[in-house]
């Protein structure tokens, strides 16, 4: 890989690039520059890594955005999320012989306070399949750092122990899948179900609302449970099922442990993925490093780094950056002079650093 990857905070000057792969309703619901502690949005930048031969291509634009992933933290506290939790219920007659176990789907707030890692997008258009697999992994994981390095200055910074903090709501990380939907955006799941008890223009909702419309609609959803025999063959088969370009988003949050729990969402039934921040992989091979900067450095791995937080740091602080780097018997972490200047790094340098397998 001839590219160095940094990641920053959204800032006005990415709009235009965010426009090309990110919905219009989002931009203009959601501001990505807008920096609150408890909605961020990442965008990863490409930087060359050496002076690229006159005759080749790069293949990605250098310093304009090329990927972006959203950390809503403490979710559903200022307007309630819904989700539909996938249960069991057993109907059993031992004197007739018969045991009938049926799904069930029960709506309700369950992940309320809980931190979505959501919108994780590419550049498709600029980016071939792997650079997108790729990408979509560094993505996924520089969400994890910052969340990582957040959760270990509020145990620094509270001086609470992990046992503690592990019995709080904001170390379970989700991530909701889009579910089945054909080539205009009609779900079979939503068609058997939600249809019935709210007829309106969905694509009318979600530019008034974006992702809150179903907030709006869960008000006319019933709140008994549902038996999923009830419905259609199709809405069934739809519970639980990842929409086949979720793909590549599927396989990154797999590899760091996140897996699908027993909830979908209200519209396609997508799966929302879930696990608890301090069990993720990856995150016990981060490591606190000092950086080093040589003349030449004989790069062993690529290592994605991120400054430690600081009590009160300003959200402006988060950056990150993929680049190689080899650790010597200390326990430094050597970059090249190169790599350094290119995303402004310094030697001496105190970083959180995990290795990232291209």
């Amino acid at each position: 890989m001839n590219t160095l990857w940094q990641l920053r905070l959204a800032h006005s000057d990415d709009i235009m690039a965010l426009s090309a792969f990110l919905a219009a309703s989002t931009l203009e619901l959601n501001d990505p520059t807008e920096h609150h502690p408890d909605d961020q949005w990442l965008v990863a930048i490409p930087v060359a890594a050496s002076v690229a031969p006159v005759i080749e291509t790069p293949a990605v634009n250098e310093g304009v955005a090329m990927g972006c992933i959203r950390i809503r933290r403490n979710i559903g506290l200022d307007q309630p999320r819904y989700w539909y939790h996938v249960g069991c219920v057993v109907h059993a007659a031992p004197d007739l012989g018969l045991f009938h176990r049926q799904r069930t789907l029960l709506i309700g707030n369950d992940h309320t306070g809980c931190t979505e890692l959501a919108d994780i997008s590419t550049h498709d258009r600029q980016l071939d399949v792997s650079e997108r697999r790729m990408l979509t992994r560094l993505l996924v994981r520089s969400a994890l750092l910052v969340l990582h390095r957040d959760y270990s200055s509020h145990v620094s910074e509270a001086n609470l122990d992990n046992a503690s903090l592990n019995q709080t709501s904001a170390n379970k990380v989700i991530v909701g899948l889009p579910g089945l939907s054909d080539g205009l955006g009609a779900a079979p799941f939503w068609q058997g179900l939600g249809r019935h008890f709210y007829d309106g223009d969905i694509r009318l909702a979600q530019a008034r609302f974006g992702a809150l419309w179903l907030t709006h609609v869960a008000a006319l959803l019933p709140r008994h449970p549902l038996v999923a025999a009830l419905l259609n063959e199709s809405a069934q088969a739809a519970i639980g099922c990842v929409h086949p370009e979720a793909g590549l988003l599927q396989d990154a949050l797999i590899e760091v442990g996140l897996r699908a729990g027993e909830h979908v969402n209200l519209y396609d039934a997508g799966p929302v993925f879930e696990g608890d921040l301090t069990l993720l992989r990856g995150i016990s091979g981060v490591y606190p490093r000092t950086l080093v900067v040589q003349a030449d450095v004989e790069a062993s791995a690529w290592c994605l780094l991120v400054k430690p937080g600081v009590p009160k740091a300003r959200a402006a602080d988060v950056q990150l950056c993929l680049v190689p780097a080899r650790v010597n018997f200390q326990g430094e972490l050597l970059i090249s002079w190169e790599s350094a200047q290119r995303l402004g790094l310094h030697s001496g340098d105190q970083v959180l650093a995990e290795e990232f397998k291209l």
